[in-house]
């Protein structure tokens, strides 16, 4: 079953043909999810980021590899291939600007702090399923829970006093506001669900490495735009983050 998975979203993936979600049977475990993302990661290109998210603490962090030439920087616009649903999520991420301490070391989440930047994010969302919506919750994840790639606003370097837990953001997609107020990072605090993410990620495809891109969730949640409209984020204390739709 796995193996027939993975074989459609690689396919999908390079054919823009999407899978029929009643007619492909979900995975049973989250370890046959894993597998799954790993062997489409290995047949199309490498991860370069990873979406991170949970329900709140202690529970351990479920994630998704983003393609590593589907991340972009501020303004870019976003391929005509990857634009199909025009979706986009407003998000709290962090890029590691150094190699991550091992998770046993005693001093582990200081140490990952001090190697990582934040930034505000735009998540791209493009589905290989023709139901993104009602697939099995195993479906999507195994589709890396609809990504389509990554836009990384301005870096901030010094960003211990930066928002966290509940921002204040403003999402515009072809010049009107979408979202707008005072949000919540889902599952808490955003670098708090980046450091058990980090604790349990292992190699699973390459693991960690530096300058890769870590989302922990959308803001108000999923919005659609069209083709040719202009997206512009804004989390207060945090910054702004743009991109445009082919």
């Amino acid at each position: 079953m796995t193996d027939r998975l993975a074989t459609a979203l690689i396919e999908a993936r390079r054919t823009g043909n999407l899978i029929k979600t009643a007619e492909m049977p979900p995975p049973e475990t989250l370890e046959q999810v894993y597998r799954v993302q790993a062997a489409v990661v290995k047949a199309t290109g490498a991860a370069g980021g990873f979406k991170v998210g949970r329900p709140g603490p202690p529970a351990i962090p479920t994630y998704a590899p983003i393609r590593k030439d589907w991340i972009w920087r501020n303004g870019y616009t976003v391929p005509k291939e990857l634009s199909r649903l025009c979706g986009v999520e407003l998000e709290i991420g962090f890029v590691l600007k150094a190699d991550p301490p091992a998770p046993d070391d005693p001093a582990f989440e200081a140490k990952l702090r001090a190697c990582l930047v934040m930034a505000p994010m735009l998540e791209i969302v493009e589905s290989r399923l023709d139901d993104h919506v009602g697939a099995p919750q195993f479906l999507k994840l195994a589709d890396c829970l609809a990504n389509g790639g990554l836009v990384i606003g301005p870096e901030i370097k010094d960003w211990q006093d930066c928002p966290r837990v509940t921002p204040t953001m403003r999402l515009e997609i072809g010049g009107m506001v979408a979202a707008e107020g005072l949000s919540a990072v889902p599952g808490g605090d955003a670098f708090d669900t980046v450091v058990a993410f980090a604790r349990v990620i292992g190699n699973h495809c390459g693991g960690l490495k530096v300058g890769d891109a870590l989302i922990t969730g959308s803001l108000e949640g999923l919005f659609y735009g069209k083709p040719g409209d202009a997206i512009l984020g804004t989390i207060e204390g945090v910054g702004k983050v743009s991109a445009q739709f082919a």
